[in-house]
């Protein structure tokens, strides 16, 4: 998704509008797009969107300022792979346990999250690849029968 024309849209005659995004919109496609972008608060790399997806698979969850910015990250990775009934998102994850947060999520307020992934386009070239492989209805009843139990106050996924 190209943020640029939401932002030129909505910022046409120099008055903000109310920008409606496109059926579909997704928690990973709005975390993706603001990569690299700036918050006040860490945690609005997440809350901030959530009042913009338009996707009926999304995996909802309530915001909570109470809440560790980790908190946040946390159901925003478990959202979307809930919601795209698969795990591949976790490999934007850098693999490191801070304390902040647990090794499996992303760090959205790092503004090279999606760069220190390995090398992304060989991970979804073979992914492609590895699907292409697999019958499509074994494929499929694995997707459908996914369940991730989390507890993110311990930042434990089942």
């Amino acid at each position: 998704m190209d943020f640029r024309i939401l932002h030129d849209y909505s910022r046409r005659d120099g008055q903000a509008k109310s920008v409606v995004p496109p059926e579909g919109t997704t928690l990973e496609s709005l975390i993706k797009g603001t990569r690299g972008r700036d918050a006040t608060d860490q945690r609005d790399h997440v809350y901030a969107l959530l009042g913009l997806i338009s996707d009926s698979k999304h995996e909802p969850f309530e915001p909570d300022y109470s809440k560790l910015p980790s908190w946040a990250y946390q159901n925003a990775v478990i959202s979307v792979c809930k919601s795209r009934k698969d795990l591949t998102f976790l490999i934007y994850a850098s693999g490191k346990d801070t304390g902040l947060k647990p090794s499996w999520c992303v760090d959205f307020s790092d503004k090279t999250w999606a760069k220190d992934s390995l090398d992304q386009k060989w991970i979804e070239a073979f992914l492609y690849k590895a699907n292409r492989v697999t019958p499509m209805i074994t494929a499929q009843t694995a997707h459908n029968n996914m369940s991730i139990e989390h507890d993110p106050d311990r930042g434990a996924l089942k």
